[in-house]
């Protein structure tokens, strides 16, 4: 998977530095809440939106956080990172206040918080650490709870965990690890690893979950021999989607409400990505500027009606935008500076 959005290699490198899906571009007020990045022309900040209004949160440095958000007791929980200058930190957000996480193994090594999750009061947090101590940088899968750092076990030399949910004291994450040939999908119950059917050639991974009625739902993408392509597992039963073309596809949001599943992502239609969501298995295209990519990276459901987060390029700058009800709404940055709407894989690919 190469996603490439316009002039964004400053934020595609941030770090390292019924009414469903529609295609009308229509202004409609937003609702749902997003977290990601908008650059103030020195820096990147990292960011939540709540409907349009945008509130910036703190870190000592340039900073990014990750959909989706959580909220608890009205309280808005992300998860990122902020550089400290020689490394990348990783952190959650309660509100404006932030939590510096455990991070990688030496002074040098980063982590990043790319997921977030709360229940009983405790902040839960996915992501991965990178380990040097080998002379060979490996990149770690883990989460944490509260502030304890939990390594999740995979082969290989790299992985990450990119979604994460509670249910009762169970703690679920999903992700993907490199076995030296390809990407293999899979879903950690505690520390147990489960492999997900579609990983292959070229690759396979899990972006997201969601949880209804005690059934796991994970959105991602699976290879299936010759390319990769959009699909969700319910639990680890695999559903390919339809996506209008040959080229790369990908799921990177999905949620359940009112007994409909919804998927969001995109695909790539030879010239562009073009921005997509999913009830179920019908697929409606979501327009950003019509000509540049656009994506999406983030679903609300908080309202009933899915929130389709994202952003697109307009051949000069990069927009964090919106969709619901079949009408996009441009969401504020900083003056005209970039900004988008990030999940985990964005910031891990």
């Amino acid at each position: 998977m190469h996603r490439i959005l316009g002039s964004a290699a400053g934020l595609a490198c941030v770090l390292a530095v019924s009414l469903g899906c529609s295609g009308s571009h229509h202004s409609t007020p937003v609702t749902g809440a997003f977290a990601g990045v908008a650059y103030d022309g020195t820096k990147n900040v990292a960011c939540v939106w709540s409907g349009v209004t945008r509130t910036d949160l703190t870190a000592p440095g340039s900073a990014a956080a990750s959909s989706p958000v959580a909220v608890s007791g009205g309280t808005t929980y992300v998860a990122g990172a902020y550089s400290n200058g020689s490394r990348q930190i990783p952190c959650t957000w309660a509100g404006a206040t932030r939590t510096d996480l455990p991070g990688g193994v030496t002074a040098t090594d980063s982590a990043y918080g790319l997921a977030v999750a709360v229940a009983g009061g405790t902040v839960y947090t996915a992501g991965y650490y990178m380990d040097s101590t080998s002379g060979t940088s490996t990149a770690v899968p883990c989460y944490w709870n509260g502030t304890t750092q939990v390594t999740l076990p995979c082969p290989g030399t790299y992985g990450a965990a990119l979604g994460i949910a509670v249910v009762g004291s169970t703690v679920y994450t999903v992700g993907f690890y490199d076995n030296g040939s390809t990407s293999i999908g899979c879903m950690w119950t505690g520390t147990t690893r489960t492999d997900l059917a579609g990983s292959g050639v070229p690759g396979c991974i899990a972006t997201c979950l969601a949880v209804d009625g005690g059934t796991i739902y994970i959105g991602g993408m699976a290879g299936n021999g010759v390319t990769d392509v959009p699909c969700y597992w319910t639990g680890t039963t695999l559903t390919l989607l339809p996506y209008g073309a040959t080229n790369w596809g990908e799921v990177c949001a999905i949620a359940v409400a009112n007994g409909n599943l919804y998927t969001g992502g995109d695909y790539y239609d030879g010239t562009k990505s073009v921005a997509c969501c999913w009830t179920g298995t019908t697929r409606t295209d979501l327009r950003g500027d019509g000509t540049h990519d656009a994506y999406v990276f983030a679903v609300d459901v908080s309202s009933g009606t899915p929130n389709w987060g994202g952003a697109y390029y307009d051949g000069n700058t990069n927009h964090a935008c919106a969709w619901l009800g079949g009408s996009k709404t441009d969401l504020p940055g900083i003056g005209s500076n970039d900004s988008m709407i990030l999940d985990g894989w964005w910031m891990v690919d």
